[in-house]
């Protein structure tokens, strides 16, 4: 189970709509955009921590964003 959110170029996501979203799907994010042509990818194996979540995105403001904020629901999570 995850959540994905499309962010679009200069908007961020309300603090506390991210944190909502970080606390239920809380093993690893991952956030990916395109500079110069090219898709670059961040991401985390770790809690997610909405602080941590939107300095990335606050970096990246100026590219449309996708985040993917994972919720394992089978097997064991490893981080």
């Amino acid at each position: 189970m995850c959540v994905i959110l499309e962010i679009e170029p200069g908007a961020m996501v309300p603090d506390d709509k991210l944190k909502t979203a970080c606390d239920i799907n809380k093993h690893g994010f991952g956030i990916a955009y395109a500079k110069s042509g090219e898709v670059k990818i961040i991401r985390s194996l770790v809690d997610n921590d909405p602080g941590v979540v939107q300095n990335h995105l606050r970096e990246q403001k100026d590219y449309r964003r996708f985040v993917n904020l994972r919720h394992a629901t089978v097997g064991t999570v490893t981080m």
